[in-house]
Order: structure tokens, then C-alpha cells, then sequence
């Protein structure tokens, strides 16, 4: 289905004036859990964060990963707060993570985070909320197009390298929104900045 998603965005962004976008597309894995076994980095996340992170029944917990990283998304019952950990791949020590306000499905800001870093450079994170309807966001880059299923009914945490501009904290996304099939319902420039 995620396939097909990614071929519906092919088919759209070449068709309506948009620049030809490149021909790969890597698509994200992502696994929702509640509040039980803690993977290393979901322990990680919570010793960032100092115990102001409690973990309860009702926790959902979002665990992504993608060409560029990997991210949780934790919403805990009864608090407004969202809470996020960005971790570049296979490491399991957060290299940056953000906390928003999360309300009736509204979110105070996107949260950029560009505090990771691989050898190639540095990488931008935020969230985006899905439309009523999206199933996955893409997200453009220059040499391909990266897909973010949604999941747990919670904003999906991108990532950019292309975007990030380190002068003035900010990270530019190139994103759509996709329905089931690869419809598209949106796509936007989606400028972000560093919260503070």
C-alpha cells in the first residue's frame, strides 16, 4: 500500500507543473506500542528528558525510522505535552528531541530540531500533522522522495538535509500529504525554525 502511496506522489508532483521529482523513493518503517518493553533508545529518551517524562498506561509511544533517522513520539494520557527524541540511525543516544503542546489535535509549532548530525552534515527534524484522511507525508528531497506513514493518530516526525539552513536556524520541507492510494490532499513548503 505504502508503494502504491509513493507512486501516486511520483505521478502527481510531475503532473501539475511541479519540477520532475527523482525517480527513488524510500519509505519509513513505523510501529506504534503502548507503555511495555522499552527499547534502548525509548530508555534514552526518557533519562533526556529527567523524569519529567512518566510513562503510563495510556502512553502511546511512536517509533520511526527512515533514510535519514530514526525518532519516538510519545503522547502521554491526560498531559498536553508531546514529547520527541531524534536519534541519527543505529545510534541509540538522542541527538536532539523537542516537546510541544498537543491539543485537540492542534500542535503549538512544528518543532524543528537541527542539533543531528551524520558525515555528511546536518539534519533537520519536525513534525507535521496529517490531515483527516492522510495516510503517509512525503517529503522531497534532492535525490529522492521519503515517505512517512502515519501512525497512532499523532504528528509524524519528518526529516530533511536538503532544508536545513544552520544561519538562521531553520529547516525549509518539501511536503505532501498523502490519502490511501497515493491521492494527494495537500502539499506546501513547510518553513520551520529553531523554537526559543
Amino acid at each position: 500500500m505504502l508503494c502504491v502511496a509513493a507512486a501516486g506522489l511520483l505521478l502527481a508532483a510531475g503532473c501539475r507543473g511541479h519540477p520532475k521529482p527523482p525517480a527513488r523513493v524510500a519509505v519509513g518503517a513505523v510501529r506504534v506500542t503502548a507503555a511495555g518493553p522499552r527499547s534502548a533508545q525509548l530508555r534514552a529518551c526518557l533519562r533526556r528528558y529527567h523524569g519529567d517524562l512518566r510513562l503510563s498506561a495510556g502512553t502511546r509511544v511512536v517509533e520511526r525510522r527512515g533514510p535519514l533517522g530514526a525518532s519516538l513520539t510519545i503522547a502521554v494520557s491526560h498531559s498536553p505535552l508531546l514529547y520527541g527524541c531524534d536519534f541519527v540511525r543505529r545510534r541509540t543516544a538522542p541527538c536532539g528531541g523537542a516537546v510541544g503542546v498537543w491539543r485537540r489535535n492542534q500542535l503549538n509549532d512544528p518543532r524543528l530540531d537541527i542539533l543531528c548530525a551524520d558525515r555528511r552534515g546536518h539534519l533537520g527534524a519536525a513534525w507535521v500533522v496529517p490531515l483527516p484522511g492522510a495516510r503517509s507525508i512525503a517529503v522531497l528531497e534532492a535525490d529522492r522522495i521519503d515517505v512517512y506513514p502515519v501512525a497512532g493518530r499523532l504528528p509524524v516526525r519528518i526529516w530533511t538535509r536538503d532544508g536545513v539552513d544552520l544561519a538562521r536556524s531553520s529547516a525549509d520541507f518539501d511536503v505532501s500529504q498523502l490519502a490511501r492510494g497515493g491521492r494527494e490532499l495537500a502539499r506546501k513548503s513547510l518553513r520551520t525554525f529553531v523554537a526559543g
